[in-house]
């Protein structure tokens, strides 16, 4: 099976969604082809969202009391913010949970926001800079490798609050840079933040990606009107491993296009605005997945 999830803009992230493998179908023009099974209904779309999830806990041994206690605090803060403050009471919020009022209580105290990570966000914003700036890339329109004084530019540019000396420990620390001499200069390595394998930077991406896709998911779920945000998906089975290949190595290089592009063009924008004090987001993203992968295949795309 190979799913091309095509690219998602919106206020955040969002997908698009085509079947090609099912003798019932429904065409649609901005959704593609979808299977229609008589017993579809959320609780079944729900399972299949939670299986790759649940993959997910039992690798980072996450038990299920734990999992429920947060699942527990997801619900509450929801419906918090689902109903007017007045009407919010612990008996209103226990009604929609289903939660026991004393731990509605409880999970009131509790902030549910992510802690921030100024590290992470200052060398994804470092990498965003040097990728894209005409100051840091060569002809061919490549990131250059920099010495001390381009990386005090790199700094000074992307507007980043930290000694050029901790950013570049945090880049090496992620895999995100690479340097032979400790005197000589930095590379970056292509594909930045995504392609690091340094365990916090890939959770942590995991978190903003999922949670970005999933927000731009539940909102076209639930919009009374038309959905609010963009969002496509291919997907297609009965594929040759050649086939495969091909299309996988085919998508990236396309997604990867857009993506620096786009990005080239949201730091120039966000350059702009600067000054306005806004706070409008924006998150694009894009992925691939093939299954089975090739034999000696990565398991990134």
């Amino acid at each position: 099976m190979v799913h091309f999830i095509v690219f998602c803009a919106t206020g955040r992230l969002s997908q698009l969604s085509r079947a090609a493998s099912a003798p019932i179908y429904k065409r649609d023009i901005w959704s593609g082809w979808y299977t229609m099974d008589d017993d579809s209904n959320f609780e079944k779309a729900l399972a299949q969202v939670m299986r790759p999830m649940a993959r997910a806990m039992i690798a980072q041994s996450v038990p299920m009391a734990q999992a429920t206690e947060i699942l527990k605090q997801a619900y509450v803060s929801a419906a918090i913010a689902s109903e007017p403050s007045a009407k919010a009471t612990d008996s209103r919020i226990s009604l929609l949970t289903g939660i026991h009022r004393k731990d509605v209580k409880r999970l009131r105290g509790t902030d549910p926001r992510p802690p921030k990570r100024p590290m992470l966000n200052a060398c994804v914003l470092a990498v965003a800079v040097w990728s894209t700036d005409k100051a840091f890339v060569d002809a061919d329109g490549k990131p250059r490798a920099l010495l001390r004084p381009d990386l005090d530019e790199l700094v000074k540019k992307a507007r980043i609050d930290v000694p050029v000396s901790t950013l570049v420990t945090a880049l090496m620390e992620r895999g995100m840079t690479t340097q032979s001499d400790p005197d000589g200069p930095l590379e970056l390595i292509t594909g930045g933040a995504v392609g690091s394998r340094d365990e916090r930077t890939q959770i942590i991406s995991f978190e903003k990606n999922i949670s970005a896709h999933l927000e731009a998911a539940v909102d076209n779920l639930t919009a009374k009107g038309a959905p609010p945000h963009f969002e496509r998906a291919a997907h297609f089975n009965q594929l040759s491993t050649a086939s495969l290949a091909k299309l996988k190595h085919e998508a990236r290089a396309r997604l990867q296009t857009v993506l620096v592009e786009l990005n080239e063009m949201a730091l120039a924008l966000q350059d702009e605005d600067l000054d306005k004090d806004e706070t409008g987001r924006f998150t694009i993203g894009g992925y691939v997945q093939v299954s089975p992968l090739n034999d000696g295949d990565d398991d990134d795309g």
